[in-house]
This record gives structure tokens, C-alpha cells and sequence, in this order.
């Protein structure tokens, strides 16, 4: 089973990143969710899951780190990590949700996402999360 120790030296930079924004931003139920994304360029922006009482109104932390660098001007993803923090202090890393993984499909055809599957944690690509995906590409 692969650990975050086994991810190469940026993508466990990256899964940090995600990590210190929870340490400074949790908050039970409300921001429980932090994610990193880097861009080609190398930078890094940061996004937090901002929860609503109306579970449909809720934004993720991928989209907001998303939004970050596309408000910076960036364009490529290179990858994108995000973690969740539960009440006892401890955390892991988390999948993104099928609507976040559309929203990188769609911003980033070519990303990659640091995945957690049963306990692994693993460098995949966005497609091989999103098999069959309609790709929508626009012209910068």
C-alpha cells in the first residue's frame, strides 16, 4: 500500500500545502476539506471547502484553488491534491467528487490528481478518474 512518503518530493509539497491551510482554516462541519493545485508555471494556489446549510450550495476546495489560479491568469494544471481533516485532528487525502473531477477534466484534460483509493494513495491521471469523458476544450 503507497503512502503520501512515496509521492515524488513536489506532489508531497503539494499535499503539505493542502494540509497547513486546514491547520490555520478548519472548522468542524464547516471547512473540513483543503486543496492544493499547482500549475505548469510551478505555482501553487490554494482552495477550502466552503460548506452551506444547504448541502447543494457547498463549493469544494478543488474548485476554489481552481478559481485561485484562473483569477492569477493560469491555465494548465499540472496537479491538483486535496485533504480532509476530521474532528480528532487526523487526516487523509481525498478524492475529488465527480463534479470536481468534470471541472478538472475541463480545465485540465492532461492533469493529474492525487488519488486515494482503499487506503493507496497514488499519481493518476484526471481521465483515468473520469473514464469516457466528453472533453470540452476552449480556445484561450
Amino acid at each position: 500500500m503507497s503512502t503520501v512518503e512515496d509521492l515524488d518530493p513536489a506532489d508531497r509539497a503539494l499535499v503539505h500545502a493542502a494540509r497547513e491551510v486546514l491547520r490555520e482554516r478548519y472548522l468542524e462541519a464547516r471547512h473540513e476539506v483543503a486543496a492544493a493545485v499547482r500549475m505548469r508555471s510551478g505555482a501553487v494556489y490554494l482552495g477550502l471547502h466552503v460548506e452551506s446549510s444547504i448541502g447543494r450550495a457547498s463549493i469544494c476546495a478543488e474548485g476554489m484553488a481552481l478559481g485561485a489560479a484562473l483569477l492569477a491568469g493560469e491555465r494548465e494544471i499540472d496537479t491538483i491534491a486535496a485533504v480532509v481533516q476530521f474532528p480528532d485532528g487526523g487526516w487523509r487525502i481525498v478524492s475529488p467528487c465527480g463534479v470536481c473531477r468534470e471541472l478538472i477534466g475541463d480545465y485540465g484534460p492532461d492533469a493529474h490528481v492525487i488519488d486515494y483509493d482503499a487506503g493507496a494513495v497514488r499519481r493518476v491521471t484526471i481521465a483515468s478518474l473520469l473514464p469516457s469523458k466528453t472533453t470540452r476544450r476552449w480556445a484561450w
